[in-house]
C-alpha cells in the first residue's frame, strides 16, 4: 500500500528548509541547513518538544532532545546553542522530529531518543558523537507501541529526504568479483556509499590534516592489535573509505581498484 508524503519548500528553494509531513500523522520532520537555523524563529514547530539529529558530511551525527517547558525552550533553542559549540562545528544540517500540536511529553521524548540511538548504533553507518547513551525512561507498553509507529514513519520521512542512516546498506554488487582493493583492505559499493570490509588492515594513526570524520572513524573502529578491522565500516564516499585505510587524505576514485587493477573511476 502506498504512502503520501508531502514536502513544503519553506524558502522556495530545494537547498533551503524543507518541511515533511505525512497524511493522517501528527508528526513532522524539518530539514534545516545550518545557515538557516538562526532565521527559523518563524517556524512554530521548532518551539515544540522533539528529538533532532545534527548531521555532518563526514558521517558524524549528534543526537539530541528538547522538552518544551516554557516559551522559547523548544528544539530551536537547542539548535542555536549548538551553533556556538566548537564540538558541533561538523554539522551541516539539522533534522528535527516533532509534532504539529506539541503533544510529545518527557516520557515519549526519552523513548524516541533512545530508540533512535539504538537504531543508528546498530546500522553503524554514521559515527555517533554523543558521549552518553540516552536512557529509555519509564514508558507503558501501550505508549511504546504508539511511539514505535511514530518513529517508523519519521525515519521513512528522513529517508525520503535523502538520509539513509537507519539500516545497514543493501549490497549493490552482483558477485564477489566486484570487490575493490586498496593496500591490504577490501571495500564494496553499497547503496549510498562504500563499505570497508571486516578483515581489512586499517590505519591506527592519522595525519593532522586528515578529515575530522575519518579521524573519528579511526579512533572508534573496532580492530585487533594488528589493526585488522573486526566489523564492516560504512563511508559515504570512496575517498573517506580510502583515508580510513592510510590515515591521510586519499583520492578514492584512484586508490580503490578491482581485482584486475582497474580503478574505481573507470568502473562507475
Amino acid at each position: 500500500m502506498g504512502k503520501t508524503i508531502t514536502y513544503y519548500l519553506i524558502d522556495d528553494d530545494a537547498n533551503g528548509r524543507i518541511k515533511c509531513t505525512y497524511s493522517n500523522y501528527t508528526g513532522v520532520v524539518l530539514k534545516l541547513p545550518r545557515k538557516f537555523i538562526n532565521d527559523s524563529d518563524d517556524r512554530a514547530e521548532l518551539n515544540h518538544s522533539g528529538v533532532y539529529m545534527l548531521v555532518g558530511k563526514d558521517n558524524r551525527i549528534y543526537l539530541g532532545q528538547a522538552i518544551y517547558k516554557n516559551k522559547g525552550n523548544g528544539i530551536l533553542t537547542r539548535l542555536k546553542t549548538h551553533l556556538k559549540d566548537n564540538k558541533k562545528d561538523f554539522f551541516t544540517t539539522a533534522l528535527a522530529i516533532t509534532t504539529t500540536n506539541n503533544s510529545l511529553g518527557a516520557t515519549e521524548i526519552c523513548y524516541l531518543e533512545k530508540m533512535l540511538y539504538n537504531t543508528l548504533k546498530s546500522a553503524n553507518i554514521c559515527t555517533l558523537t554523543n558521549q552518553l547513551e540516552p536512557t529509555i525512561g519509564n514508558i507503558s507498553e501501550e505508549k511504546q507501541s504508539e511511539m514505535d509507529d511514530f518513529l517508523n514513519t519519521a525515519k521513512l520521512m528522513c529517508e525520503t529526504l535523502g538520509y539513509f542512516i537507519f539500516s545497514k546498506p543493501k549490497d549493490i554488487l552482483e558477485n564477489h568479483d566486484d570487490i575493490l582493493y586498496f593496500k591490504n583492505a577490501m571495500c564494496k559499493r553499497v547503496e549510498n556509499g562504500f563499505l570497508v570490509l571486516k578483515g581489512s588492515e586499517v590505519a591506527k594513526t592519522y595525519k593532522d590534516y586528515t578529515s575530522k570524520g575519518v579521524k573519528k572513524a579511526i579512533e572508534n573502529a573496532k580492530v585487533d592489535d594488528n589493526g585488522i578491522l573486526l566489523e564492516d565500516m560504512f563511508f559515504n564516499s570512496s575517498s573517506y573509505a580510502a583515508a580510513f585505510i592510510t590515515g591521510k587524505n586519499e583520492n578514492g576514485l584512484i586508490s580503490w581498484k578491482n581485482k584486475s587493477g582497474i580503478p574505481l573511476k573507470e568502473l562507475i
